[in-house]
């Protein structure tokens, strides 16, 4: 039986975080990601109505607009990061 080398699909440059984790940068490389989870968050239901949709949408916008007015006269938005999330990211840092 042969096998021949095949290159891989996806490049591990593509998909690797370990530069990321040592400059502190961002874990996930999906900038949707975050979105799709705090718009989850704001709708709290997994199968909402179409009223409830375009309410979350509308919401959603609005918070966006004022993080953008915010950036734009010079205040730094910064967003609230859960504990966990933190003692996480020091053990990940402490493995280097």
């Amino acid at each position: 039986m042969r096998f021949r080398a095949v290159p891989p699909r996806f490049l591990p440059s593509g998909w690797n975080i370990h530069t990321a984790i040592i400059n502190g940068d961002a874990r996930t490389n999906n900038v949707c990601k975050s979105w799709n989870c705090g718009f989850r968050q704001l709708l709290r239901n997994t199968n909402p109505s179409l009223r409830k949709v375009v309410e979350c949408v509308q919401k959603d916008n609005a918070m966006v607009e004022a993080d953008v007015h915010s950036q734009s006269s010079g205040q730094s938005v910064s967003r609230k990061r859960k504990k966990a999330t933190i003692s996480h990211q020091c053990r990940l840092n402490r493995l280097r």
